[in-house]
């Protein structure tokens, strides 16, 4: 065959992207290099950002000693191992109507079971509750269900003459406060269902992080000004791991709607969510059509990555896996069962392919079809990694990301109430006690 250059072209960024094939076959090289002429083509006019979510941490590692110093201000590293990141899942800078829906969403979509209805109204209520006081953090909602004195404070400083918080009050008085004369069963379905969870979140490696009072992470922010957003998953448990996953994906669907800032050409700034290894989360997504629908129409598109697709990914989100993406660039697979599945699914006119073909490929060649050309399917070898240029600065960009995050939560602690210190409210002067003073005063008898 003829020996040519072929693009990758910026057009293909308008729909999503799925990188299948086996270990070690160039999936993430492909992504690398995709990553690098992100970098390389953003500018002030063009504002394309990235998040990236990294679960072995090597990509991580490797994007970062490709951006160039005079954009480290708009690089925000999360090193979730570490365990002390700002990220707080009620802490957002995008408008939500339900304060608290995100977090309730995250712990769902995070935990295989089904939610009942009384535990998802009931860690709404707490939730919006603990946003009214400014002291909304997953340990409190446990505090709460958990320690009568604490529950009897947060009741205590909601505002009887506020329509909204004595809503709020009257309904954590009837289903949540303790009541030693009778049985609430539906506090009693909660403590003995969710509030297990909890505990394991808060004493969790990633406890500390989701319990801060701010978050570091500012999605629109970062959205819109094309800012980096890397998160580094690496040595985490595969719980913890799937728990920022889905702290992530929520976001940015919550979020997304938000957007209000279009560029000269009517377009949202360009921000792919960047999953390596995205079997391991696809789930998450929900409904996945629905979901590429969505950040197709706001410009985010989704770039995902998977060693496998049977028994890696449930059958229906294969089906709209290939449906729903419009780039497929199929590496080296390592089971022939992946390889008939891509054979089906990925027709070409030109050349018979056989499910062989994506089961024996050279390793760091893919065959790929794209949104352009849809119906046809051609081999390509993506060109070689290129040795990044800032070599060594990763832990600087980690630093200072670090303490841009810490320096937001000191001023946020600075005006959190922390304990059990109750709210001071400002006395209202009694109109019979000043009458009385102004007659003494007067020395009217």
């Amino acid at each position: 065959t003829a020996r040519f250059p072929i693009y990758f072209r910026q057009e293909n960024l308008d729909d999503h992207i799925a990188v299948m094939g086996g270990a070690s076959s160039g999936k993430s090289s492909f992504i690398l290099n995709l990553i690098d002429d992100l970098i390389k083509i953003r500018t002030e006019e063009n504002r394309t950002g990235f998040t990236l979510i990294d679960t072995k941490g090597t990509l991580a590692n490797d994007v970062l000693a490709r951006i160039p110093p005079e954009m480290h201000d708009k690089v925000t590293v999360v090193r979730a191992r570490e365990g002390t990141f700002p990220f707080n899942p009620f802490d957002v800078d995008y408008s939500i109507t339900q304060r608290g829906g995100q977090v309730v969403e995250i712990l769902a979509r995070a935990d295989s079971s089904d939610w009942k209805p009384v535990v998802t109204e009931t860690l709404l209520l707490i939730g919006h509750s603990l946003d009214r006081l400014g002291i909304e953090t997953l340990r409190n909602i446990q505090r709460v269900i958990e320690e009568p004195e604490f529950c009897n404070w947060v009741i205590d400083q909601l505002d009887d003459s506020q329509p909204a918080t004595s809503t709020l009050k009257r309904s954590l008085k009837k289903y949540i406060q303790k009541d030693t004369n009778k049985v609430s069963w539906p506090r009693e379905f909660v403590e003995s269902f969710s509030t297990a969870r909890l505990r394991n979140i808060n004493t969790s490696g990633v406890g500390a992080m989701l319990n801060s009072y701010s978050n570091g992470v500012k999605w629109v922010k970062s959205w819109e000004e094309g800012h980096y957003v890397i998160f580094d998953l690496s040595g985490m448990s595969p719980g913890d791991q799937r728990l920022i996953a889905s702290a992530i994906i929520c976001h940015f669907e919550l979020g997304m709607v938000s957007r209000g800032k279009k560029n000269a050409d009517g377009r949202y700034a360009r921000h792919p969510l960047i999953i390596d290894e995205g079997s391991t989360f696809i789930d998450l997504f929900g409904n996945l059509k629905t979901m590429a629908d969505m950040h197709r129409e706001f410009n985010m598109p989704l770039i995902l990555s998977t060693q496998g697709l049977k028994e890696h990914i449930p059958a229906h989100y294969v089906e709209a896996f290939f449906r729903n993406f419009g780039t497929h660039a199929v590496f080296q697979l390592g089971s022939r069962k992946d390889a008939q599945i891509v054979q089906a699914s990925l027709n070409s006119k030109s050349f018979s392919l056989t499910e062989f073909d994506f089961y024996e490929i050279i390793p760091r060649h893919c065959y790929m079809q794209h949104t352009v050309l849809r119906s046809e399917v051609f081999i390509l070898q993506p060109k070689e990694i290129i040795p990044p240029k800032f070599q060594g600065l990763a832990e600087k960009i980690v630093d200072k990301s670090r303490i841009r995050a810490d320096e937001a939560e000191e001023e946020r602690k600075a005006n959190t109430i922390l304990g059990l210190k109750p709210i001071e409210k400002a006395k209202q002067e009694d109109p019979i006690t000043k009458l009385i003073d102004e007659l003494y005063e007067n020395d009217v008898s």
